[in-house]
């Protein structure tokens, strides 16, 4: 119990960086990677339309793109990935890779997907480990509830 109560100042130190800009923006990412957890189950033949939903702002939208061609290449499982030549090629294989991996590897890899959107719709104004922390604990929240 001793090392909770040295940790919680810190846990709330960080949950300071909580806003609701923050928070925009990862609920936008958990909606991209809760689109891709659909492809999983049953794909689709349009899936950049398919993965950004149609509720999420014009200006967020313009920007998503580039931000998954970023994203996309850096958590590719396979390397072979990073030799197609479109972002629809890239983002199929992704998703065909995610989808043979263990459940709970895709939901890691889901999750460092959502924070690193996070970060990028932020502008990385934050560290890395503070997206990824946020993003898990709105992520668990949302679980929680449903």
């Amino acid at each position: 119990m001793a090392f909770c109560k040295s940790i919680k100042p810190e846990v709330k130190k960080i949950l300071t960086f909580l806003d609701e800009e923050i928070l925009g923006h990862i609920d936008v990412a958990l909606k991209v990677t809760t689109a891709i957890q659909k492809f999983l189950i049953s794909p689709v033949s349009d899936i950049v339309t398919a993965l950004i939903p149609g509720q999420i702002d014009d200006t967020i939208k313009a920007k998503l793109i580039p931000i998954l061609q970023t994203v996309v290449p850096t958590l590719a499982i396979m390397d072979s990935c990073k030799t197609k030549t479109t972002f629809e090629q890239q983002l199929s294989c992704f998703i065909t890779n995610l989808k043979a991996q263990d459940p709970d590897l895709q939901q890691a890899i889901l999750n460092k997907m959502a924070a690193l959107i996070t970060a990028k719709l932020h502008d990385q104004k934050l560290a890395q480990n503070i997206y990824d922390l946020l993003t898990q604990a709105i992520f668990s929240t949302k679980k929680l509830q449903s």
